[in-house]
Protein backbone atom coordinates (compact mmCIF):
# COMPACT_ATOMS: atom_id res chain seq x y z
CA UNK A 1 0.00 0.00 0.00
CA UNK A 2 2.87 2.38 0.81
CA UNK A 3 4.34 1.79 -2.66
CA UNK A 4 1.06 2.90 -4.26
CA UNK A 5 0.91 5.98 -2.04
CA UNK A 6 4.53 6.87 -2.82
CA UNK A 7 3.91 6.44 -6.56
CA UNK A 8 0.87 8.72 -6.39
CA UNK A 9 2.51 11.41 -4.28
CA UNK A 10 5.74 11.29 -6.34
CA UNK A 11 3.79 11.75 -9.58
CA UNK A 12 1.96 14.66 -7.97
CA UNK A 13 5.24 16.31 -6.86
CA UNK A 14 7.00 15.82 -10.20
CA UNK A 15 4.02 17.26 -12.07
CA UNK A 16 3.77 20.24 -9.70
CA UNK A 17 7.51 20.90 -9.97
CA UNK A 18 7.32 21.14 -13.75
CA UNK A 19 4.09 23.15 -13.69
CA UNK A 20 5.59 25.73 -11.30
CA UNK A 21 8.09 27.00 -13.89
CA UNK A 22 5.64 26.43 -16.74
CA UNK A 23 3.35 29.08 -15.21
CA UNK A 24 6.10 31.71 -15.41
CA UNK A 25 7.18 30.63 -18.92
CA UNK A 26 3.68 30.85 -20.37
CA UNK A 27 2.92 34.11 -18.55
CA UNK A 28 6.08 35.70 -19.94
CA UNK A 29 5.37 34.33 -23.44
CA UNK A 30 1.89 35.95 -23.31
CA UNK A 31 2.90 39.31 -21.83
CA UNK A 32 6.69 39.74 -22.30
CA UNK A 33 6.59 41.04 -18.72
CA UNK A 34 8.54 39.56 -15.84
CA UNK A 35 6.36 41.60 -13.48
CA UNK A 36 3.14 39.91 -14.64
CA UNK A 37 4.80 36.50 -14.44
CA UNK A 38 5.97 37.29 -10.92
CA UNK A 39 2.56 38.56 -9.81
CA UNK A 40 0.85 35.39 -11.04
CA UNK A 41 3.35 33.18 -9.21
CA UNK A 42 2.95 35.30 -6.06
CA UNK A 43 -0.86 35.12 -6.13
CA UNK A 44 -0.74 31.37 -6.61
CA UNK A 45 1.70 31.13 -3.71
CA UNK A 46 -0.54 33.19 -1.42
CA UNK A 47 -3.45 30.87 -2.17
CA UNK A 48 -1.26 27.89 -1.28
CA UNK A 49 -0.50 29.44 2.13
CA UNK A 50 -3.97 30.73 3.07
CA UNK A 51 -6.46 28.21 1.65
CA UNK A 52 -4.96 25.17 3.42
CA UNK A 53 -6.54 26.46 6.64
CA UNK A 54 -9.88 25.58 5.07
CA UNK A 55 -8.38 22.68 3.12
CA UNK A 56 -7.24 21.14 6.40
CA UNK A 57 -10.87 20.97 7.55
CA UNK A 58 -11.79 19.10 4.35
CA UNK A 59 -8.81 16.75 4.68
CA UNK A 60 -9.69 15.92 8.29
CA UNK A 61 -13.32 15.16 7.44
CA UNK A 62 -13.18 13.27 4.13
CA UNK A 63 -11.60 10.11 2.82
CA UNK A 64 -8.08 11.20 1.84
CA UNK A 65 -7.94 8.68 -0.99
CA UNK A 66 -11.00 10.37 -2.55
CA UNK A 67 -9.43 13.79 -2.06
CA UNK A 68 -6.19 12.65 -3.73
CA UNK A 69 -8.22 11.49 -6.71
CA UNK A 70 -10.27 14.72 -6.73
CA UNK A 71 -7.10 16.81 -6.74
CA UNK A 72 -5.71 14.85 -9.68
CA UNK A 73 -8.92 15.07 -11.70
CA UNK A 74 -9.32 18.80 -11.02
CA UNK A 75 -5.73 19.48 -12.07
CA UNK A 76 -6.23 17.44 -15.23
CA UNK A 77 -9.26 19.60 -16.02
CA UNK A 78 -7.41 22.87 -15.43
CA UNK A 79 -4.21 22.09 -17.33
CA UNK A 80 -6.10 20.13 -19.94
CA UNK A 81 -8.16 23.30 -20.45
CA UNK A 82 -5.00 25.34 -21.01
CA UNK A 83 -3.73 22.79 -23.54
CA UNK A 84 -7.11 22.66 -25.29
CA UNK A 85 -7.34 26.43 -25.68
CA UNK A 86 -3.83 26.56 -27.11
CA UNK A 87 -4.49 23.61 -29.41
CA UNK A 88 -7.74 25.03 -30.79
CA UNK A 89 -6.15 28.21 -32.02
CA UNK A 90 -3.68 29.65 -29.59
CA UNK A 91 -6.19 32.25 -28.40
CA UNK A 92 -5.14 32.05 -24.76
CA UNK A 93 -5.53 35.49 -23.22
CA UNK A 94 -3.75 36.74 -20.12
CA UNK A 95 -7.05 36.88 -18.24
CA UNK A 96 -7.94 33.31 -19.21
CA UNK A 97 -4.52 32.00 -18.26
CA UNK A 98 -4.61 33.90 -14.95
CA UNK A 99 -7.97 32.26 -14.23
CA UNK A 100 -6.52 28.80 -14.91
CA UNK A 101 -3.51 29.53 -12.69
CA UNK A 102 -5.64 30.81 -9.81
CA UNK A 103 -7.93 27.77 -10.11
CA UNK A 104 -4.83 25.59 -9.89
CA UNK A 105 -3.82 27.50 -6.75
CA UNK A 106 -7.25 26.94 -5.21
CA UNK A 107 -7.06 23.20 -5.95
CA UNK A 108 -3.60 22.92 -4.39
CA UNK A 109 -4.63 25.01 -1.41
CA UNK A 110 -7.73 22.97 -0.62
CA UNK A 111 -6.64 19.46 -1.65
CA UNK A 112 -2.86 19.50 -2.03
CA UNK A 113 -2.24 18.35 1.54
CA UNK A 114 -4.40 15.22 1.29
CA UNK A 115 -1.54 12.94 0.19
CA UNK A 116 0.76 13.87 3.08
CA UNK A 117 -2.08 13.56 5.60
CA UNK A 118 -2.94 10.12 4.17
CA UNK A 119 0.48 8.85 5.18
CA UNK A 120 -0.79 8.66 8.78
CA UNK A 121 -3.21 5.90 7.74
CA UNK A 122 -0.58 3.99 5.74
CA UNK A 123 2.59 3.68 7.84
CA UNK A 124 3.10 2.87 11.51
CA UNK A 125 4.43 5.54 13.83
CA UNK A 126 7.62 3.54 14.33
CA UNK A 127 8.62 3.78 10.67
CA UNK A 128 7.31 7.26 9.90
CA UNK A 129 10.73 8.89 10.28
CA UNK A 130 12.13 6.57 7.58
CA UNK A 131 9.13 7.33 5.36
CA UNK A 132 9.72 11.04 5.93
CA UNK A 133 13.34 10.64 4.81
CA UNK A 134 12.09 8.99 1.60
CA UNK A 135 9.72 11.93 1.13
CA UNK A 136 12.66 14.33 1.46
CA UNK A 137 14.47 12.44 -1.31
CA UNK A 138 11.30 12.49 -3.43
CA UNK A 139 10.91 16.26 -3.06
CA UNK A 140 14.60 16.90 -3.68
CA UNK A 141 14.63 14.82 -6.85
CA UNK A 142 11.52 16.64 -8.07
CA UNK A 143 13.19 19.97 -7.41
CA UNK A 144 16.40 18.74 -9.00
CA UNK A 145 14.84 17.90 -12.36
CA UNK A 146 11.63 19.96 -12.33
CA UNK A 147 12.87 23.33 -13.59
CA UNK A 148 15.40 21.99 -16.14
CA UNK A 149 12.81 19.55 -17.48
CA UNK A 150 10.14 22.25 -17.72
CA UNK A 151 12.51 24.54 -19.64
CA UNK A 152 13.62 21.73 -21.95
CA UNK A 153 10.08 20.57 -22.74
CA UNK A 154 8.80 24.13 -23.20
CA UNK A 155 11.63 24.95 -25.60
CA UNK A 156 10.85 21.88 -27.70
CA UNK A 157 7.08 22.30 -27.75
CA UNK A 158 4.80 24.61 -25.78
CA UNK A 159 2.47 21.69 -25.06
CA UNK A 160 5.32 19.53 -23.81
CA UNK A 161 5.58 20.93 -20.29
CA UNK A 162 1.79 21.15 -19.96
CA UNK A 163 1.21 17.59 -21.13
CA UNK A 164 3.91 16.26 -18.82
CA UNK A 165 2.05 17.75 -15.86
CA UNK A 166 -1.24 16.29 -17.09
CA UNK A 167 0.30 12.83 -17.54
CA UNK A 168 1.74 13.00 -13.99
CA UNK A 169 -1.71 13.94 -12.65
CA UNK A 170 -3.27 11.01 -14.52
CA UNK A 171 -0.72 8.64 -12.96
CA UNK A 172 -1.26 10.16 -9.51
CA UNK A 173 -5.04 9.73 -9.85
CA UNK A 174 -4.85 6.13 -11.09
CA UNK A 175 -2.48 5.01 -8.33
CA UNK A 176 -4.56 6.83 -5.70
CA UNK A 177 -7.65 4.98 -6.96
CA UNK A 178 -5.91 1.66 -6.27
CA UNK A 179 -5.48 2.53 -2.58
CA UNK A 180 -8.02 1.36 0.01
CA UNK A 181 -10.18 3.83 1.90
CA UNK A 182 -8.07 6.33 3.88
CA UNK A 183 -10.79 7.99 5.91
CA UNK A 184 -9.47 9.74 9.04
CA UNK A 185 -10.24 8.06 12.35
CA UNK A 186 -12.33 10.59 14.24
CA UNK A 187 -12.59 8.57 17.43
CA UNK A 188 -9.34 7.04 18.58
CA UNK A 189 -9.58 3.81 20.59
CA UNK A 190 -9.24 4.37 24.31
CA UNK A 191 -9.95 8.11 24.12
CA UNK A 192 -12.49 8.25 26.95
CA UNK A 193 -12.98 11.96 26.61
CA UNK A 194 -14.23 11.51 23.07
CA UNK A 195 -16.00 8.16 22.97
CA UNK A 196 -19.69 8.58 23.58
CA UNK A 197 -19.43 12.33 23.99
CA UNK A 198 -22.03 14.51 22.25
CA UNK A 199 -20.85 16.27 19.14
CA UNK A 200 -20.65 20.03 19.62
CA UNK A 201 -21.42 22.04 16.49
CA UNK A 202 -18.55 24.26 15.43
CA UNK A 203 -18.21 26.98 12.82
CA UNK A 204 -15.99 26.68 9.76
CA UNK A 205 -13.76 29.41 11.20
CA UNK A 206 -13.38 27.50 14.45
CA UNK A 207 -12.56 24.32 12.53
CA UNK A 208 -10.06 26.12 10.30
CA UNK A 209 -8.24 27.66 13.28
CA UNK A 210 -8.17 24.40 15.25
CA UNK A 211 -4.68 23.57 13.97
CA UNK A 212 -3.29 26.92 15.14
CA UNK A 213 -4.98 26.43 18.52
CA UNK A 214 -3.53 22.94 18.93
CA UNK A 215 0.01 24.20 18.27
CA UNK A 216 -0.46 27.11 20.68
CA UNK A 217 -1.69 24.82 23.48
CA UNK A 218 1.37 22.54 23.32
CA UNK A 219 4.58 24.35 24.20
CA UNK A 220 7.00 21.87 22.66
CA UNK A 221 5.10 21.99 19.36
CA UNK A 222 5.05 25.79 19.45
CA UNK A 223 8.83 25.89 20.01
CA UNK A 224 9.47 23.35 17.23
CA UNK A 225 7.32 25.44 14.88
CA UNK A 226 9.33 28.51 15.83
CA UNK A 227 12.56 26.65 15.09
CA UNK A 228 11.21 25.71 11.65
CA UNK A 229 10.36 29.36 11.00
CA UNK A 230 13.89 30.51 11.90
CA UNK A 231 15.72 27.77 9.98
CA UNK A 232 13.46 28.05 6.91
CA UNK A 233 13.62 31.86 6.84
CA UNK A 234 17.40 31.86 7.26
CA UNK A 235 17.83 29.23 4.55
CA UNK A 236 15.53 30.93 2.04
CA UNK A 237 17.17 34.29 2.76
CA UNK A 238 20.59 32.78 2.02
CA UNK A 239 19.43 31.16 -1.24
CA UNK A 240 17.70 34.36 -2.37
CA UNK A 241 20.81 36.39 -1.53
CA UNK A 242 23.26 34.28 -3.52
CA UNK A 243 20.94 33.91 -6.51
CA UNK A 244 20.20 37.66 -6.71
CA UNK A 245 23.88 38.45 -6.16
CA UNK A 246 24.95 36.17 -9.01
CA UNK A 247 22.28 37.61 -11.31
CA UNK A 248 23.51 41.13 -10.52
CA UNK A 249 27.07 40.03 -11.30
CA UNK A 250 25.98 38.97 -14.81
CA UNK A 251 26.23 35.23 -14.13
CA UNK A 252 24.46 33.12 -16.76
CA UNK A 253 21.02 31.75 -15.93
CA UNK A 254 22.34 28.18 -16.15
CA UNK A 255 25.03 28.83 -13.53
CA UNK A 256 22.54 30.60 -11.28
CA UNK A 257 20.17 27.64 -11.58
CA UNK A 258 22.96 25.27 -10.55
CA UNK A 259 22.91 26.78 -7.05
CA UNK A 260 19.40 25.43 -6.44
CA UNK A 261 20.48 22.19 -8.10
CA UNK A 262 23.39 21.88 -5.65
CA UNK A 263 21.02 22.42 -2.73
CA UNK A 264 18.61 19.80 -4.04
CA UNK A 265 21.49 17.37 -4.60
CA UNK A 266 22.54 17.88 -0.99
CA UNK A 267 19.04 17.01 0.20
CA UNK A 268 18.91 13.98 -2.08
CA UNK A 269 22.23 12.60 -0.84
CA UNK A 270 21.39 13.48 2.75
CA UNK A 271 18.11 11.56 2.74
CA UNK A 272 19.70 8.10 3.34
CA UNK A 273 21.72 9.60 6.19
CA UNK A 274 18.50 10.87 7.77
CA UNK A 275 17.25 7.35 8.48
CA UNK A 276 20.49 6.47 10.28
CA UNK A 277 20.50 9.71 12.31
CA UNK A 278 16.88 9.44 13.49
CA UNK A 279 17.30 5.80 14.50
CA UNK A 280 20.59 6.16 16.39
CA UNK A 281 20.90 9.76 17.60
CA UNK A 282 18.64 11.53 20.10
CA UNK A 283 16.13 13.75 18.35
CA UNK A 284 17.16 16.83 20.36
CA UNK A 285 20.77 16.35 19.26
CA UNK A 286 19.72 15.95 15.62
CA UNK A 287 17.67 19.17 15.76
CA UNK A 288 20.37 21.27 17.46
CA UNK A 289 23.29 19.76 15.56
CA UNK A 290 21.56 19.86 12.17
CA UNK A 291 20.64 23.53 12.49
CA UNK A 292 24.13 24.41 13.71
CA UNK A 293 25.63 22.56 10.72
CA UNK A 294 23.47 24.50 8.25
CA UNK A 295 24.43 27.83 9.83
CA UNK A 296 28.16 27.06 9.86
CA UNK A 297 28.18 25.77 6.27
CA UNK A 298 27.23 29.15 4.78
CA UNK A 299 29.72 31.21 6.84
CA UNK A 300 32.47 30.90 4.15
CA UNK A 301 30.23 32.80 1.69
CA UNK A 302 30.40 35.82 4.01
CA UNK A 303 34.19 35.70 3.68
CA UNK A 304 34.68 34.67 0.03
CA UNK A 305 31.97 35.40 -2.54
CA UNK A 306 33.45 33.11 -5.19
CA UNK A 307 31.03 31.08 -7.34
CA UNK A 308 32.70 27.77 -6.45
CA UNK A 309 32.49 28.57 -2.74
CA UNK A 310 28.82 29.46 -3.05
CA UNK A 311 28.12 26.23 -4.97
CA UNK A 312 29.94 24.05 -2.43
CA UNK A 313 28.36 25.78 0.59
CA UNK A 314 24.87 25.46 -0.89
CA UNK A 315 25.41 21.71 -1.28
CA UNK A 316 26.84 21.20 2.22
CA UNK A 317 24.20 23.42 3.84
CA UNK A 318 21.43 21.06 2.69
CA UNK A 319 23.04 17.73 3.65
CA UNK A 320 21.54 17.44 7.14
CA UNK A 321 18.20 19.10 6.29
CA UNK A 322 16.48 15.72 5.67
CA UNK A 323 17.62 14.44 9.08
CA UNK A 324 16.28 17.52 10.90
CA UNK A 325 13.01 17.44 8.97
CA UNK A 326 12.56 13.70 9.48
CA UNK A 327 13.26 14.02 13.21
CA UNK A 328 10.91 16.93 13.81
CA UNK A 329 8.30 15.69 11.35
CA UNK A 330 8.31 12.22 12.87
CA UNK A 331 7.97 13.59 16.40
CA UNK A 332 5.04 15.80 15.37
CA UNK A 333 3.41 12.87 13.54
CA UNK A 334 3.64 10.80 16.72
CA UNK A 335 1.59 13.31 18.71
CA UNK A 336 -0.85 15.08 16.39
CA UNK A 337 -4.30 13.40 16.56
CA UNK A 338 -5.24 11.80 13.25
CA UNK A 339 -8.37 13.92 12.88
CA UNK A 340 -6.25 17.08 13.16
CA UNK A 341 -3.43 16.09 10.77
CA UNK A 342 -4.67 18.24 7.91
CA UNK A 343 -5.35 21.34 9.99
CA UNK A 344 -2.14 21.19 12.02
CA UNK A 345 -0.15 20.70 8.82
CA UNK A 346 -1.91 23.68 7.22
CA UNK A 347 -1.30 25.83 10.30
CA UNK A 348 2.41 24.93 10.31
CA UNK A 349 2.74 25.72 6.62
CA UNK A 350 1.04 29.08 7.16
CA UNK A 351 3.21 30.03 10.14
CA UNK A 352 6.38 29.01 8.31
CA UNK A 353 5.40 30.08 4.80
CA UNK A 354 4.34 33.67 5.45
CA UNK A 355 7.68 34.79 6.93
CA UNK A 356 9.58 32.82 4.29
CA UNK A 357 7.64 34.60 1.54
CA UNK A 358 9.32 37.88 2.60
CA UNK A 359 12.86 36.46 2.37
CA UNK A 360 13.40 37.39 -1.29
CA UNK A 361 12.31 40.99 -0.68
CA UNK A 362 14.66 41.27 2.32
CA UNK A 363 17.49 39.75 0.29
CA UNK A 364 17.02 42.36 -2.43
CA UNK A 365 16.99 45.17 0.15
CA UNK A 366 20.14 43.88 1.86
CA UNK A 367 22.02 43.63 -1.44
CA UNK A 368 20.87 47.12 -2.49
CA UNK A 369 21.60 48.86 0.81
CA UNK A 370 24.45 46.75 2.22
CA UNK A 371 26.31 43.80 0.69
CA UNK A 372 26.24 40.05 0.16
CA UNK A 373 28.48 39.63 3.20
CA UNK A 374 26.08 41.51 5.50
CA UNK A 375 23.16 39.54 4.07
CA UNK A 376 24.83 36.16 4.65
CA UNK A 377 25.76 37.18 8.20
CA UNK A 378 22.08 38.03 8.74
CA UNK A 379 21.11 34.54 7.52
CA UNK A 380 23.67 32.94 9.83
CA UNK A 381 22.40 34.97 12.82
CA UNK A 382 18.77 33.93 12.13
CA UNK A 383 19.68 30.23 11.87
CA UNK A 384 22.02 30.47 14.88
CA UNK A 385 19.16 31.95 16.90
CA UNK A 386 17.21 28.76 16.20
CA UNK A 387 20.17 26.70 17.45
CA UNK A 388 20.34 28.78 20.66
CA UNK A 389 16.61 28.38 21.33
CA UNK A 390 16.79 24.62 20.75
CA UNK A 391 19.89 24.27 22.93
CA UNK A 392 18.54 26.41 25.78
CA UNK A 393 15.02 24.95 25.87
CA UNK A 394 15.59 21.70 27.74
CA UNK A 395 12.44 19.91 26.56
CA UNK A 396 13.59 20.24 22.94
CA UNK A 397 17.30 19.68 23.63
CA UNK A 398 16.55 16.42 25.45
CA UNK A 399 14.05 14.93 22.98
CA UNK A 400 14.81 11.18 22.96
CA UNK A 401 15.33 8.55 20.29
CA UNK A 402 12.42 7.85 17.96
CA UNK A 403 11.32 4.72 19.83
CA UNK A 404 10.80 6.80 23.00
CA UNK A 405 8.78 9.64 21.45
CA UNK A 406 5.46 8.35 22.79
CA UNK A 407 6.51 9.08 26.39
CA UNK A 408 7.37 12.74 25.80
CA UNK A 409 5.08 15.29 27.43
CA UNK A 410 4.08 18.15 25.12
Amino acid sequence: MYALWLSSSAAQRYGASVQALTVSLIAYALTSSTQVAGVLATLRGLLSFILPLCGGVIIDRWDRRVLMMARGLANIAVWGGVALVLFLGGGLTVAAFATFVLLDGVIEGLLGGAAEAALRSIVDKEVYARARAVNEARDASAQLIGSPLAGFLFSLWTFGAILFGVVMDVLATITAALLPSLAPQHVRPGDKAVEGAPQVPTSLLHEALAGLGWIARHRVMAVLTGLCVLSSFGGFLYMSLVQLYLIAQGTTATRVGLIATAEALGVLLGAPLATWCVGRIRTGTVVVGGQLWSALCIVPVALVSDYGVILACSFLYALLAPAVNAAMGGFVFQHVPEDLQGRVGAASNLLIGLPVSTAAALAGALLARASLEIGVVTSVVVMALGCVVAAVYRRVRTLPLAQDWAGVEL
